[in-house]
């Protein structure tokens, strides 16, 4: 996708990202819209089908409580260049976002 069509990237959106060799792969925008806005990336966690440990840094989705099923690696943080964005694919609810501050506050320390 092209990057003009995604100048500014939004806190708690799933996009697809192409990086590398390593195929099309679902990344949740963490960093604050203001940085978003006005960086050529974005800082992101990754998202995963791959069943993970049950630890307080991941934040396990399934279709009772998300329309994604997998998990959030909240301990898992990259920054994303807007033109490695394949597509957008739709936002977590806010009450799985909370759940995604919460996970980054135990990965980060804070």
């Amino acid at each position: 996708m092209n990057a003009q069509r995604h100048r500014t990237i939004v806190r708690g959106r799933i996009y697809g990202a192409m990086i590398g060799d390593r195929g099309e792969k679902f990344y949740l925008a963490v960093s604050n819209n203001s940085r978003n806005a006005r960086l050529g990336d974005f800082l992101a966690v990754r998202l995963t089908t791959t069943r993970k440990p049950n630890y307080p840094s991941i934040v396990v989705l399934d279709d009772k409580d998300s329309d994604w099923v997998g998990s959030v690696l909240c301990d898992d943080i990259e920054p994303i260049f807007h033109e490695e964005i394949s597509r957008d694919a739709g936002a977590l609810h806010p009450k799985d976002m909370q759940r995604v501050d919460q996970a980054l506050r135990v990965a980060l320390s804070l």
